[in-house]
C-alpha cells in the first residue's frame, strides 16, 4: 500500500466513524475550537467532509485570550473551511475576561504562583473546553489529539484532551500534514512551526524535547538515537495518568501496570517448527513456553509472528538470503495449534485482534525484531508491554537477539525462558544468550 492510498484509506475510515458516532448519538453535529494550528484545521476538514450532506452543523470556536498574534491564520482556516463545506459555522469568543477574572480570584490562593507557565497556560486550555460545553448544545464537542501527541501526552488534561471524539486519534504528525495539504489548508499553517500557544514555549518541539519527526519514526517503528528514544518513554510514562479513566479504588490501572509481567512469544510458527526454516529444540521450546504460561497465568501474553508478502525482499528468489517462509495466508506464518489448545487461560491463547502483532510486512525492509510489530487495533507492540517482560520462541540468533537488544536499550526489565528457545545452531545459540546476559538480560 502506497502512502497516498494509506491516506486516503484512512480519512474514509475517520469519516465513516465521524458519521456513525454523531448519528449514534442523535446529536445535531460537532463543536470545535479552531486554534489556526494544523491539527485543529484537519479535525474541522474531516468532520465538515464526513457531516456535509447531513444538514447537520460543524461550529468551530476561535478562542483568543485577549490579542492573538496569529489571528489571521485561524480567520484563514475558517474561510478555507467554509468555502469548501456549507455545513461550516463560525464565532470569536474571547476568553479574556475569563482569564483575568479566574486569575484574580485564584492569586488569592496561597497556592498559586504566577511564575508557574504551565500552570496558567493549563488554565486557559481549561477555561476552552468550559465555553465549549457551555455553548455546545446538542454539539459534540471534538478534539484534536493523535499519536504523536498521545504518546507524549502533550495534552492538557481536562482541557484540550476534555472531548466527546477525536477524528485523528492514531494518525501521525506526518499524517496530519498530507491529510492537510489534500483539503487544501492555507499555505501559511503548514509551514509555520506547531506551538500550543499557552505562553509555555516558542514551539510544541521545544517543549518537548525531541521533534515530531523523530517520534514520528519512533512511532513507525524505526531505530532513532537513544538519548531520544529515552525522552519518548520518559514523557510516556511520566504522563501515563492523562491516558487513563481517574484512578478509584475499583480502577487500579496505576498499581496493576507496575506489578504487571508480560510474556512475548516469538515466531511460534509452522515454517520455523516443520516448515521451510524448521529451528532446533522448536517442538520442545513451544511445550515449555506453554507449561510457563500455564504456571503464570497472572501475566499478560502477546504473540508477534513474521506475516511476509509473497515478494519479500529477505526471499532467496526476490535475492535475499532466506527461502520463502511465513507468507501471509499460507499454513506456514500460523502459531503453532498448541497455544491454542493446551493454554489454559484463555485470554492468553492467540486472539488476532487482542494479542497478535505482526512485522516484516513491508516487501522492501528485513525486520527482525518485533519491537515495532503491529496489531490493527492497539498499535505498535512497544506501547503495549509492562516494564517487566519475558521472551520465549525462535530464533536465538535473529528474532530473540533483535527483540531483546531493542527492550533492553528502550529500558525494559527482560527476562528470556531459556528452555522456551529455538535455534539454528546451538553453539551460536549460547552465544547470543551469554552476549546478552552481558548486557542485563536475565536468562531463566
Amino acid at each position: 500500500m502506497t502512502k497516498a492510498e494509506y491516506i486516503a484509506k484512512k480519512i474514509d475510515e475517520i469519516k465513516s466513524m465521524t458519521l456513525e458516532y454523531m448519528e449514534k448519538n442523535r446529536m445535531d453535529g460537532y463543536i470545535l475550537g479552531l486554534s489556526g494550528g494544523i491539527d485543529s484545521f484537519v479535525c474541522a476538514a474531516l468532520i465538515a467532509d464526513a457531516i456535509k450532506d447531513t444538514g447537520k452543523e460543524l461550529h468551530l470556536l476561535l478562542m483568543p485570550n485577549g490579542t492573538q498574534s496569529d489571528m489571521a491564520d485561524s480567520i484563514a482556516c475558517v474561510d478555507a473551511l467554509k468555502a469548501r463545506f456549507s455545513c461550516v459555522t463560525a464565532e470569536t469568543i474571547s476568553i479574556e475576561n475569563a482569564y483575568s477574572g479566574a486569575l484574580e480570584d485564584i492569586s488569592r490562593s496561597q497556592l498559586f504562583d504566577v511564575t508557574d507557565k504551565y500552570a496558567l497556560g493549563n488554565l486557559q486550555a481549561r477555561l476552552r473546553m468550559i465555553i465549549q460545553y457551555s455553548l455546545g448544545k446538542r454539539l459534540l464537542v471534538a478534539g484534536t489529539e493523535h499519536a504523536t501527541e498521545n504518546v507524549t501526552a502533550y495534552f492538557t488534561k481536562f482541557g484540550d484532551g476534555g472531548c466527546d471524539f477525536i477524528p485523528t486519534d492514531g494518525l501521525l504528525k506526518n499524517d496530519i500534514y498530507e491529510i492537510a495539504k489534500i483539503y487544501e489548508a492555507p499555505e501559511a499553517i503548514i509551514k509555520k512551526a506547531p506551538a500550543a500557544g499557552l505562553g509555555i514555549s516558542k514551539s510544541d518541539e521545544d517543549e518537548l524535547g525531541v521533534t515530531y519527526d523523530d517520534l514520528c519514526q519512533y512511532l513507525s517503528g524505526h531505530l532513532i538515537e537513544k538519548s531520544k528514544a529515552e525522552r519518548i518513554f520518559k514523557l510516556y510514562e511520566a504522563s501515563e495518568h492523562k491516558r487513563h479513566l481517574p484512578a478509584s479504588p475499583r480502577n487500579l490501572w496505576w498499581k496493576e501496570r507496575s506489578q504487571l509481567t508480560t510474556h512475548i512469544v516469538v515466531d511460534a510458527l509452522h515454517d520455523f517448527i516443520r516448515g521451510s526454516l524448521p529451528c532446533l529444540n522448536a517442538e520442545e521450546s513451544i511445550d515449555a513456553a506453554i507449561d510457563y504460561i500455564n504456571e503464570h497465568p497472572e501475566m499478560q501474553v502477546f504473540y508477534f509472528r513474521n506475516h511476509h508478502p509473497e515478494t519479500h525482499c529477505s526471499f532467496k528468489e526476490n535475492g535475499g538470503i532466506w527461502p520463502a517462509h511465513c507468507v501471509i495466508g499460507e499454513t506456514g506464518s500460523e502459531i503453532d495449534e498448541r497455544y491454542y489448545t493446551n493454554i489454559k487461560k484463555t485470554v492468553n491463547s492467540p486472539i488476532a485482534h487482542f494479542n497478535i502483532f505482526n512485522k516484516g510486512e513491508n516487501p522492501t525492509q528485513e525486520e527482525y525484531s518485533g519491537f515495532g510489530a503491529k496489531n490493527e487495533f492497539f498499535g505498535q507492540l512497544r506501547f503495549n508491554l509492562s516494564r517487566k517482560v519475558v521472551v520465549s520462541g525462535m530464533a536465538t540468533e535473529y528474532c530473540i537477539k533483535e527483540t531483546v537488544l531493542l527492550l533492553l536499550k528502550n529500558g525494559f526489565d527482560v527476562s528470556i525462558l531459556k528452555r522456551g528457545l529455538a535455534y539454528i545452531d546451538k553453539e551460536e545459540h549460547e552465544k547470543v544468550l551469554a552476549e546478552l546476559e552481558s548486557i542485563g538480560a536475565k536468562i531463566i
